[in-house]
């Protein structure tokens, strides 16, 4: 067995409501300062809280990002964008990181956040829905996902190396830095980054699969296309879990892997789009958006039921777990498919889409449809989402 690599800290950045740096930082709190001030940055009015609510809150002020990153464009980047930069520019300052040695290295970041940018997602989502697409512009996507921050770090300061987001609440900062320490110790930043990439391909394929389910859910129904979406993403799925080793047919298994995560990307972008489709469709009238809102919980709740089925098999020893552990909960989704399948079935048609039909307004090219003064917006926000 392979000696794991020694992970020493050589440089750290601050940001804080108490100071803005490690040892300012260090200092304020073990003279016991409290870094709550009274709200600032958005207006407590409106809120409901009648005095009840909390009137103070660690916030960062005053705060000149120009201070820590110079005079360069920060149009593109929001605050939490902003204030991740200049620790990340101290950080790098501080263990003589320089922007030679960065690009010779690789380099990688792996953040940990509660939920990132919630002022810049709800300000997209609020412009988005009360003023329309239009309103909206495609490039402030990019502060909207819960990854932006390290996305924009990684591409300011030429980090080429692992770009790695942890999502879980107060224990967020603590699994990133065992994150990072891991990656460095097992010297196995390279295969991540491999399988981070064909990750990644299913990902890139979505907006074309959302064109392509869409188009079929227009001709012949949202129930059908639906039924085909889960079939799709339930079969490859299950062949990932029966695909042969490298070793045993070569350079072919990761073409076949990339083929697979191609067509679950397809499928998945279907099924976001049928599962809304098919709920909206169904929801009484005033109640659309509050029983649609339930998709997207779902979504989520199929990612912890994966990572809990993983979690089970990771317990196996490495050797059982390399060689056949790692296939079983691939081969577990046939009953998730099976079931899905069932249900789906059962489900009938659309009302909407019965109407439609009924009265010969199934549109045949919907992209043709929709109103060319707002064509352009519509369409690059679909594209980065």
């Amino acid at each position: 067995m392979s000696a794991r690599r020694q992970v020493v800290v050589t440089g750290a950045g601050v940001i804080s409501p108490l100071a803005d740096s490690p040892r300012g930082l260090h200092k304020a709190l073990c003279a016991g300062t409290s870094g709550l001030k009274p709200i600032e940055l958005f207006s407590l009015d409106g809120l409901g809280l009648d005095g009840h609510g909390p009137e103070e809150a660690g916030e960062i002020r005053p705060f000149e990002p120009r201070q820590y990153l110079g005079e360069r464009n920060l149009r593109p980047v929001d605050r939490t964008s902003r204030l991740l930069l200049a620790a990340a520019q101290a950080a790098l300052d501080e263990s003589g990181w320089t922007p030679e040695l960065r690009s010779e290295r690789e380099v990688g970041l792996v953040l940990g956040t509660t939920f990132c940018s919630v002022k810049t997602i709800a300000e997209f989502d609020r412009r988005g829905i009360q003023l329309g697409p239009s309103h909206v512009s495609p490039l402030d996507f990019a502060n909207s996902v819960i990854n932006a921050a390290a996305g924009q770090t990684a591409i300011w300061h030429g980090l080429r190396g692992v770009n790695s987001t942890i999502s879980a609440g107060e224990a967020s900062g603590l699994l990133a830095i065992a994150s990072g320490a891991g990656m460095i110790s097992s010297g196995h930043t390279a295969a991540l980054l491999a399988a981070f990439a064909t990750y990644a391909a299913g990902f890139l394929v979505r907006p074309f699969g959302a064109l392509f389910f869409g188009r079929l859910g227009d001709l012949v129904g949202r129930k059908y296309t639906f039924m085909v979406t889960i079939v799709v993403m339930g079969l490859s799925t299950v062949l990932v879990g029966c695909l042969p080793t490298y070793a045993s047919i070569g350079v072919l298994a990761p073409i076949l892997l990339v083929l697979l995560r191609l067509l679950q990307g397809l499928s998945a972008s279907g099924e976001q789009a049928g599962a809304n489709s098919m709920t909206l469709e169904h929801a009484p009238d005033r109640r659309r958006g509050f029983f649609t809102s339930f998709t997207l919980e779902g979504t989520q709740a199929g990612l912890i039921l994966a990572n809990l089925a993983f979690l089970a098999v990771a317990a196996l020893p490495d050797e059982q777990l390399f060689s056949w552990g790692w296939r079983i909960p691939f081969f577990l989704s046939a009953l998730v498919v099976a079931v899905g399948y069932w249900v789906r079935r059962s489900l009938p048609e659309t009302p909407e889409f019965q109407k439609a039909e009924q009265a010969h307004e199934v549109v045949k090219l919907p992209v043709v449809a929709t109103s060319a003064t707002r064509l352009s917006r519509p369409i690059a926000f679909s594209a980065a989402a």
